[in-house]
């Protein structure tokens, strides 16, 4: 590729944090080169045709004078060839869709910010069964008889409460109680269990087509003899959704044109009967587009659960370029919920637990929320200290969080704003509308720094107002009376630049109203 298009990488080793970087290593059957806009995602699904002296010859990646080369190695010694050599290969050009107009508003509705129905992805109770009351078996996307008239109630009575449930579906698993295994167990590798506990599930990776015929099925058949389910429900969350490396007939796959099937067909059809239905897909570090093309969100983050345990916190994990590469979204053409690890990470200790709930944990989450807020990226307000994400959230309603505002990263916006610093790691976006602008500073260093922001407002189609306002600050006073006292003016006034005190490992929001005259 051009060096102007292959800026970022993604898929190569998760030790690789989205730079460009000569690099040699194993086989990664997903990687994706290209820059914020656009890109190539290549994939294979085996290696049994790879013969290498060196597993780490496969793949190599050379930063040349004006061009980045990918080069993948299938032999690199003598092979003798008794039958044949077949190798499937795939690329995928990105953004594989448009990006959607109304997704700012889900995240207002994910959280549950200014009265919005309030996303529940994990009602795993939508298909239990009998007198069991806990979560429904994993892989059996059925509504028990029993319990049916139960089940409606409580979606009804929590849509009443401000929820709106989602179906949980568990793709990497079939309950093993399942009735269908009378008759396909065998085809499957699976054995039929009559006394089945509904969380005993067996794990499965949809080689078989009869097996993806099933499930696809299934479920349509669930919402077809139950249209009060797909009628009271937000979507279908899809649960550990991504495709893995597995052992069949006697070959080392990679189950990405299995996931591509039925991911396929599945949205298709759903979309189809039930247009309104979202679909997430949450497949940490995962960015398979050839399956993510047939989604309408991504949910990820869950992947770096053991990387934060140690600091608790992501300073050392999340870069810029890496942000870019892996999480923004739009250069993929789907956009990206983020769901934090912080206290998970910490999860049976509870001196690190107080942590996280502490002063703290609120500077991690505030690092974190920053690092999202200035890529544009949905954050999830879960295992994190909570207030500031909700405060991020009201002051996003209050500016105004919908098809009518416009992103422009720091990447690309100095025709907008001029941002001034003497540290790399503080960067500046901005976020339009009509009559409006918010202003998103983040410092991804270790020190304080300052920033000097000379925006062009004729650019920006305003006036130049008389000051700013800090808005997440303002937000997190008014969730705390006592705060107010400890915080700074909340209003920045405006001359011929804007200068700005951005702390370590955190960010600073400001923005005007002022239309122009």
């Amino acid at each position: 590729m051009k060096e102007e298009i292959a800026t970022l990488v993604q898929g190569l080793s998760p030790s690789i944090d989205g730079t460009i970087k000569n690099f040699k290593g194993v086989i990664s059957p997903v990687i994706w080169l290209g820059n914020e806009e656009v890109g190539l995602q290549w994939y294979t699904d085996n290696q049994k045709y790879w013969h290498l002296t060196d597993k780490n010859n496969a793949i190599s990646l050379d930063k040349k004078q004006n061009e980045v080369v990918l080069k993948i190695t299938f032999i690199d010694k003598p092979v003798k060839v008794k039958d044949q050599l077949c190798y499937t290969l795939g690329l995928v050009a990105t953004p594989c869709k448009p990006f959607p107009a109304d997704f700012r508003q889900w995240e207002l509705k994910l959280n549950g910010i200014n009265g919005q129905p309030k996303w529940q992805f994990m009602w795993g109770q939508w298909n239990r069964q009998g007198d069991y009351s806990g979560h429904g078996p994993y892989g059996y996307n059925v509504v028990g008889e029993s319990v049916k008239k139960d089940i409606e109630k409580e979606l009804s009575a929590t849509s009443a409460q401000g929820k709106l449930f989602w179906l949980y579906w568990h793709s990497a698993a079939i309950w093993k109680g399942d009735p269908v295994l009378k008759i396909f167990g065998s085809e499957w590798g699976f054995e039929y269990s009559a006394s089945a506990n509904p969380l005993t599930s067996w794990r499965t990776f949809f080689n078989a087509p009869s097996q993806r015929d099933y499930i696809i099925w299934r479920f349509w058949k669930t919402l077809q003899e139950n249209p009060w389910l797909g009628q009271g429900v937000g979507g279908v969350y899809i649960d550990c959704a991504q495709a893995c490396w597995n052992d069949y007939e006697g070959e080392r796959l990679y189950e990405i044109l299995n996931r591509r099937d039925m991911q396929k067909r599945f949205y298709l059809g759903l979309k189809k009967d039930w247009p309104k239905l979202l679909v997430c897909n949450h497949q940490s570090y995962c960015v398979h587009m050839s399956q993510l093309s047939f989604s309408d969100i991504h949910l990820t983050g869950e992947h770096l659960t053991g990387e934060i345990a140690r600091d608790m916190n992501y300073f050392k994990i999340l870069t810029l370029d890496g942000m870019r590469a892996e999480y923004i979204g739009k250069n993929y053409g789907i956009p990206v919920i983020f769901l934090p690890q912080l206290l998970r990470s910490v999860a049976g200790d509870p001196q690190k637990e107080a942590i996280v709930n502490g002063p703290q944990g609120k500077a991690f989450t505030e690092h974190l929320l920053g690092m999202l807020w200035v890529h544009d990226v949905i954050p999830y307000n879960a295992y994190v200290y909570p207030g500031p994400i909700v405060w991020a959230g009201k002051a996003k309603a209050e500016f105004g969080w919908d098809k009518d505002t416009a992103f422009s990263g720091y990447w690309e916006n100095s025709s907008l704003v001029q941002s001034q610093t003497d540290n790399s790691l503080v960067v500046t976006s901005v976020f339009t509308r009509p009559h409006k602008v918010m202003f998103v500073v983040m410092n991804n260093s270790d020190k304080d720094g300052f920033v000097i922001l000379k925006p062009d407002w004729n650019k920006l189609n305003l006036s130049r107002p008389d000051y700013l306002t800090d808005v997440y600050a303002r937000q997190e006073c008014l969730a705390d009376k006592d705060k107010c006292a400890e915080t700074a003016d909340l209003k920045i006034k405006v001359e011929d630049h804007i200068k700005l005190l951005v702390k370590a490992r955190n960010f600073r929001v400001v923005a005007a109203d002022s239309e122009k005259k």
